[in-house]
């Protein structure tokens, strides 16, 4: 394999990251919203 085919599949690897972690989880979303609904009762 030659070094501008592992810098190409790095670049891809590097980009398929960056598009997986622009966006938050679902889960994480809900616990959120959880958080910012008893706001007053976790900052209290």
């Amino acid at each position: 394999m030659g070094s501008n085919k592992k810098q190409a599949d790095v670049g891809k690897v590097l980009i398929f990251k960056g598009y997986t972690t622009i966006c938050s989880s679902a889960p994480s979303e809900i616990l959120a919203l959880v958080a910012l609904r008893a706001k007053d009762r976790i900052v209290a």
